[in-house]
């Protein structure tokens, strides 16, 4: 990881903890003992600090495309803590926008919990714009495709959590939550301030005994997770499955000629379970398979449609995920009345 030698003297990060207008002014202010700098930028060249924040935080998170609002005065700074399983970013730095395209990089086997501690921030993803305000974070999954963008100086938390750490705990798909607002003010927000503070304030690397805040943490977070997600029953939960089903459509319509494709394959690839890839195509009136097959026959139908005289009609039929002709022919005529030699014929196929 990237060290520099000067911090970002532009910007002096206090508390490693929220700081909200309803909270006590007395609390105490809450930073670890010794947190790693992994990048400090001095105010050198503009271009070499954008540089070598782009470099880093790919290095630290995930392959992010990163953009300098203000690119001649950036600067930022962030230090880390181990605490268990968890790796725990604070980050201080200037207006930025980064952003991350799933497929970019291998699967991560975790997900981010971002607390706002200063500044705000904004989250587009598939599943909508979610902006979280001082007080607030939202859980991320680092392998779909999403822009985090702050418009101003910022700080903030990023906890990276193992997927299996949180899944084991929150007993629901974390499809279910993701990109939710979370509020600390909330039912159960005292508790997982409480539960932070105390892994952040834990001697080294919160080894022994300590781990047990850990999992107090990791407790408290997963029920506020969980009432988040019970007291969200409006349109929220409905656009977020609406979101995922569009994410669904859109994995299908990129894999349907992998002839192995199945529910456990597009849940595993879209970070949730197969019971909620069922439930969600439930919802829309339609079942994975059928999804699947729809795909395919249009795609079939798009290519008999623009095929010249000499493509074989079964060789379309493969190529569009269809291992077995016969039974190629048969779904065809039954959702267009006719067999697909005919419908090539019916369009015109372009001569050779």
């Amino acid at each position: 990881m990237i060290v520099r030698d000067r911090a970002y003297r532009e910007y002096l990060p206090g508390s490693w903890l929220p700081v909200h207008k309803s909270w006590s002014d007395s609390a105490p202010v809450v930073t670890p003992q010794t947190p790693g700098t992994l990048l400090a930028l001095s105010p050198a060249r503009a271009d070499h600090r954008v540089h070598e924040w782009s470099r880093g935080i790919s290095e630290l998170f995930t392959d992010l495309k990163f953009e300098a609002l203000e690119p001649d005065t950036f600067g930022g700074m962030i230090e880390t803590i181990h605490r268990g399983d968890l790796l725990v970013s604070h980050i201080a730095a200037d207006a930025q926008r980064v952003r991350h395209v799933e497929g970019d990089t291998e699967t991560l086997e975790r997900f981010f919990l971002n607390v706002q501690l200063e500044g705000t921030g904004a989250v587009h993803s598939d599943r909508g714009e979610t902006r979280i305000s001082v007080g607030e974070c939202v859980l991320v999954d680092p392998n779909e495709s999403y822009v985090l963008e702050f418009e101003s100086r910022f700080r903030q938390l990023c906890i990276q959590l193992p997927d299996w750490w949180l899944c084991e705990r929150l007993r629901m798909a974390p499809a279910q939550v993701m990109g939710m607002p979370i509020s600390m003010q909330r039912e159960g927000g005292a508790v997982l301030r409480a539960a932070l503070e105390a892994i952040i304030d834990l001697p080294g690397d919160g080894a022994g005994a300590s781990l047990e805040l850990v999992e107090l943490f990791g407790d408290a977070m997963a029920r506020m997770l969980r009432i988040t997600a019970q007291t969200e029953q409006r349109q929220p939960l409905r656009q977020m499955e609406q979101a995922f089903f569009a994410r669904l459509r859109q994995f299908v319509s990129e894999n349907f000629r992998d002839e192995t494709l199945t529910p456990a394959l597009a849940a595993q690839a879209l970070g949730c379970s197969v019971r909620y890839v069922h439930k969600v195509c439930n919802s829309n009136a339609t079942t994975f398979g059928r999804l699947l097959m729809d795909t395919r026959l249009k795609a079939a139908a798009q290519a008999l449609a623009t095929a010249s005289s000499c493509d074989r009609v079964s060789a379309v039929g493969y190529d569009s995920g269809f291992t077995d002709a016969s039974h190629f022919s048969r779904v065809f005529r039954q959702k267009f009345g006719v067999s697909p030699r005919r419908y090539k014929m019916a369009r015109g196929a372009i001569p050779a």
